[in-house]
């Protein structure tokens, strides 16, 4: 049965050694919260944790809900409470799912880089595998076009957008279905979300980690516009007004202020909102003029900061919820409204759904494996656990750590705002590593760099323990004493990032042609002659000192740390100190970074071809 929200203690971490007094802020947040603490679920040695990650009401009683850890449909039954495991493979780690006809839906694979169809068999609470493909890259944002039966797939390694035609045949008691690959489209950044708007025959896509994305013609595929907003960590896309405007929740890097407390205090350093823009300055538009007309809902504020929105959802009569991930909150509001309230949940809710009446909000709980029902009108939830769940682990914890805004002063970040999926957004940020003021640099990715030491750009953390203690206590300004263990815990999860696929892999489900091979080894023999190795050097392609570069920051500072070219094509539209090359070829074409002089233009493009492939 579900327990009431009504717990008054606070909510711990555990793991099998005992438990870790690391709680998260909860209660009255200057009037705007309900009463009552954050869902603090039961531990238990024979337990399993799941990490639920996305959830569709399947038709007006019958949620399915997704999970990473074990590759599980769990069936939620919103009139009873009951819950039925619909679906299990252990060797699958689902990321998303969507409904496409009736009751056929569509689940990504993150583990295996497939995409599963399945029926779901309501009378026997069963989801029955229908159909499998394979994406490459990876599949990451889903889109259904009912009126086409085409479905839209991003991939963020691979860089590309899939489109499909969806097939589902027979009768009530046995439906099969197929895939059928009509365009593979390739994108200028990594593929994040994506929403066919109807009536003006535009797809638009955006970047799964920083602030770009494209209109593409529906039905040729052709790019109409790319351009980039001004924000990032875009969790969710949805239409209003029959599609003439797109709102998206979001997150806003300032780059122009500094990780101060008095900047950071009233959201000028990042800050979490809702954006509202008109399609067609989407289409037709770039820059500032984009935002013509736009409206702006924050749902951060003084004291609440609301870090790291993580979905969406709208019930069809001005109301919206967005989950926020950081504070483990529910935001309701309305989209004429300026002022959003907040509901405490589970840990990290991820994914969101309003029922068919639009008076509850659905959410899953990715930490505390746990679904919240939140009634719209009283701003009270309860809760129900997917089931026994196990302590976790110090990796794990320090998992949850790195997702916990709680950690920043009032609440405005975590360390997932920055490093959205361990990556990078690619955003300049003054976050004082390299112990300068009014010098901002970009954001590093962490993915495959554990071990890549010292830090910063200036080189100046010499282990990964001290970066993440200055990130805590420095960039995101904590309330609290820096905690030993809490920078143990993320600096154990952060060794476990691993590097992602080189878009050359990810694009490549076979060896490469002898063509491309061929420039590769040309690419790498020309790479050691040019000297690049004196700097990129080793398995990781970098270095432990610090070299003049031949630029410099704003306060003349000329001498860097190399980062690690390890997968370097996916973060090839912000690459340098400061991000002024956007691309792999403006480096060594453009930029001419440290080329030899006599270098010729086949040389140069064979060292792009191996810089892709790394």
């Amino acid at each position: 049965m579900a327990q009431r929200y009504a717990s008054n203690s606070e909510p711990e971490y555990s793991n099998s050694s005992g438990k870790y007094s690391r709680s998260y802020k909860s209660g009255d947040r200057n009037g705007t919260s309900a009463p009552g603490r954050t869902y603090n679920p039961d531990y238990v040695s024979h337990g399993t944790y799941r990490q639920p990650t996305s959830l569709v009401l399947i038709d007006g009683t019958h949620a399915l809900i997704t999970t990473k850890l074990t590759g599980e449909i769990y069936s939620f039954n919103t009139e009873d409470q009951s819950i039925s495991l619909a679906f299990s493979d252990g060797h699958r780690q689902f990321q998303r799912i969507i409904q496409l006809d009736g009751d056929m839906i569509a689940v990504t694979d993150t583990l295996n880089n497939e995409l599963v169809v399945c029926r779901f068999d309501q009378k026997a609470n069963r989801c029955i595998e229908v159909a499998v493909t394979k994406i490459a890259g990876g599949s990451n944002g889903l889109y259904f076009d009912p009126v086409a039966s085409e479905l839209w797939v991003t991939s963020a390694w691979a860089q590309r957008l899939y489109r499909f035609d969806v097939d589902c045949d027979g009768d009530q008691s046995l439906k099969h279905a197929s895939l059928t690959l009509i365009q593979s489209i390739d994108l200028p950044m990594c593929g994040g979300q994506v929403l066919c708007l109807p009536g003006s025959g535009v797809v638009m896509v955006t970047d799964a980690f920083g602030c770009e994305y494209v209109m593409l013609d529906q039905t040729s595929g052709d790019t109409i516009n790319h351009a980039e907003l001004y924000e990032h960590n875009i969790c969710e896309l949805a239409m209003i007004d029959d599609g003439k405007a797109v709102l998206f929740p979001q997150q806003l890097l300032n780059g122009l202020t500094a990780a101060l407390e008095s900047d950071i205090t009233w959201g000028n350093f990042l800050s979490n909102n809702v954006r509202i823009i008109a399609t067609e300055r989407l289409v037709k538009h770039t820059g500032s003029s984009i935002y013509t007309g736009s409206k702006f809902l924050p749902i951060g504020e003084f004291g609440n900061g609301a870090g790291d929105p993580t979905s969406m959802a709208m019930n069809g009569r001005n109301d919206i919820a967005v989950t926020v991930g950081g504070t483990n909150q529910l935001a309701i509001g309305t989209l004429d409204g300026l002022r959003f309230r907040f509901v405490d949940l589970g840990f990290r809710p991820i994914d969101c759904e309003f029922t068919p009446d639009g008076k509850t909000v659905i959410v899953i709980n990715q930490f505390s494996d746990s679904i919240s029902l939140v009634d719209l009108e009283t701003r009270t939830a309860e809760h129900v656990a997917l089931g026994a769940l196990r302590p976790t682990t110090e990796t794990e914890h320090g998992e949850m750590l790195f997702h916990d805004s709680t950690l920043s002063h009032d609440s405005w970040m975590s360390c997932q705002s920055c490093h959205t999926g361990g990556h990078t957004n690619g955003l300049l940020t003054d976050n004082f590593t390299d112990k300068s003021y009014r010098s901002p640099k970009r954001v590093l990715s962490l993915l495959g760099q554990a071990e890549t030491s010292p830090y910063s750009w200036a080189g100046t953390m010499q282990t990964l323990e001290d970066q993440v203690a200055f990130s805590i206590k420095s960039t995101m300004a904590s309330d609290e004493a820096v905690r030993s263990e809490d920078v143990d815990h993320l600096s154990q999860y952060v060794r476990t990032l691993k590097r992602p696929p080189s878009i050359v892999q990810a694009r490549t489900d076979a060896a490469q042609n002898v063509q491309e091979q061929a420039g590769i080894s040309r690419g790498k023999e020309f790479f050691a002659a040019a000297g690049c190795l004196d700097c990129h050097g080793g398995s990781h392609y970098t270095n432990t000192g610090v070299f003049d570069v031949g630029m410099s920051d704003e306060r003349e500072l000329r001498e860097f740390n190399p980062p690690s070219l390890v997968a370097v094509s996916q973060r090839q539209n912000s690459l340098f100190h400061d991000g002024r090359a956007k691309s792999i070829h403006d480096v060594v074409i453009k930029e001419n970074h440290q080329m030899p002089s006599d270098a010729t233009d086949d040389q140069r493009l064979d060292l792009i071809h191996f810089l892709m492939s790394l």
